[in-house]
């Protein structure tokens, strides 16, 4: 029962805190608007990334054009194919109606995979998308950075052999 209880708090403060993103987009949009005219006009900037594959430096980028043209930061989280607090799938009706929400001008970040109904919703009059690329390697030398700098180890790490393999283009460790 006490699970249950905390669990329904996470929900209400995560209810609380997307209200107040909804909030301050409605302002950022509107500081926008006063400074270069109406938002519609102008293309949602979409940038897709894999985790730990250099998404706060396209985030930097795609926010460098607030200072260009009518575009807004939106303040949303990365958009990502899993829910945050479950790390549980999220269905594909639940992202679609996240990526509909969006309006001209905006600045979104995301980690979804390239499915055909995302896609279709992302490749479209109005989008600018944007795709970070990198070494499929880069991805796993960066988290085990991150698992080693920001978590305690609680498993048997693999022996270098294995890892060595991988960074190598081997066959995958996990």
């Amino acid at each position: 029962m006490q699970a249950f209880k905390a669990h329904r708090w996470l929900l209400h403060v995560a209810g609380c805190e997307h209200r107040a993103r909804l909030c301050r987009r409605s302002f950022r949009r509107g500081l926008a608007a006063l400074k270069h005219g109406s938002l519609r006009a102008a293309p949602i900037l979409f940038g897709n990334s894999f985790p730990k594959s250099g998404t706060f430096f396209l985030k930097q980028v795609l926010v460098g054009f607030t200072r260009l043209g009518p575009a807004v930061d939106t303040g949303f989280p990365v958009l990502s194919m899993f829910n945050q607090l479950t790390d549980e799938r999220r269905p594909v009706r639940a992202i679609r109606a996240d990526l509909a929400r969006l309006r001209g001008g905006d600045i979104v970040m995301a980690h979804l995979a390239a499915t055909a109904e995302i896609t279709s919703d992302v490749c479209r009059p109005g989008v600018a998308a944007f795709l970070m690329l990198r070494d499929p390697r880069d991805p796993l030398v960066s988290l085990v950075h991150f698992l080693t700098a920001h978590r305690p180890l609680t498993y048997d790490p693999p022996d270098a052999g294995d890892v060595s393999g991988s960074v190598a283009g081997g066959p995958p460790i996990l």
